[in-house]
């Protein structure tokens, strides 16, 4: 089911959202902008050039969501995929995409498999574990900062 929708101040034009089941693996295979969002009210969203949608498809198996391009191209400045991450466990990107979180995710731990030249910016209360490809090699920079005793309380009712 697709609902055009106005968010960001857009119009019903350049925007496209899908409400998907609960998302707990993400894989990634296409070279796309992705912004995981951690919000139960969130919907899978398409924002941008209407080339973006023309060319980007979406699967979703169970509780594993696929991005893919029909056409093989370079669509990252085209726009952005807004992707609901509230139960994301699992992210795989197989592709030069570009990952990043609105803010931090509330999940205890995600795993992220790299296997492609891609950049993965995650914001996270959790624990967040990077692997890669023999082919690929990650380059790692992590910062710690400290978090209010509401949010961990927030993290457990959570949980």
């Amino acid at each position: 089911m697709a609902v055009l929708n106005q968010s960001f101040g857009r119009t019903a034009h350049d925007s496209a959202t899908v409400v998907p089941a609960a998302i707990k693996t993400l894989i990634v295979n296409a070279d796309v902008s992705v912004v995981l969002v951690d919000n139960d009210q969130a919907n899978l969203e398409v924002t941008g050039r209407h080339s973006l949608r023309d060319i980007v498809s979406f699967k979703q198996s169970g509780d594993t969501l696929f991005i893919a391009t029909t056409k093989k191209r370079d669509v990252k400045g085209a726009g952005v995929i807004y992707v609901p991450a509230s139960h994301l466990q699992t992210i795989r990107v197989n592709s030069q995409a570009n990952v990043t979180t609105a803010y931090p995710l509330l999940a205890p731990k995600v795993d992220v498999v790299i296997n492609g030249e891609c950049t993965v910016s995650i914001a996270s209360i959790g624990k967040v574990n990077m692997t890669s490809s023999p082919s690929f090699i990650v380059d790692e920079t992590r910062e710690t900062h400290s978090l209010p005793a509401s949010v961990f309380n927030r993290l457990r009712s959570y949980y």
